[in-house]
């Protein structure tokens, strides 16, 4: 169990580093307890061996994060700089394709607290519960139902909504 993030640390020369974090999509805590001074968070939140180097932001989304296992997604800037993204995951079922299958959502802050996020999860569940209905019955291919998800989550959560789909 646990609250699973994955963590992209950008290199200077523009590729990234990939981390793995047990705990840190709990409350997405990684997005202010990273600095430069402890970059792997406290009692090393992350790990600090990296899971894979010089990768591009591209495949990192395509071939590595886990929409439906990894919780929360950071991207750290060379100036530590943190953004922190829910994962949303566009499959039905559990043997849809899990990586590369999805979108990531920013965070929104208020006052130190991230919200809207339980709203956004909401949304999706809805939304799924909604689109598996009309999947059983044959009236919406698992393409559909990511392009579904692919048009509406910018127009509902902002253009700053990433598409793995896109990157392909």
């Amino acid at each position: 169990m646990g609250h699973r993030a994955l963590v992209a640390y950008e290199q200077a020369d523009g590729t990234f580093d990939l981390h793995y974090s047990q705990w840190g999509a709990l409350g997405f805590r990684l997005a202010y307890t990273l600095a430069e001074t402890d970059p792997f968070g406290p009692d090393e939140t992350v790990e600090p061996t990296p899971r894979a180097t010089g990768l591009s932001f591209d495949v990192i989304l395509t071939d590595y994060l886990d929409f439906l296992l990894h919780e929360a997604f950071y991207v750290v800037s060379p100036g530590f700089d943190v953004t922190a993204y829910v994962p949303v995951w566009f499959g039905l079922e559990t043997d849809d394709e899990v990586v590369g299958n999805g979108a990531l959502v920013p965070v929104i802050w208020r006052n130190g607290t991230p919200v809207d996020v339980e709203y956004l999860e909401g949304w999706v569940d809805g939304a799924k519960t909604s689109l598996r209905a009309h999947h059983e019955q044959c009236a919406l291919t698992p393409a559909a139902i990511q392009e579904f998800f692919a048009e509406t989550l910018p127009e509902w959560f902002g253009n700053d909504v990433i598409l793995a789909s896109e990157v392909r």
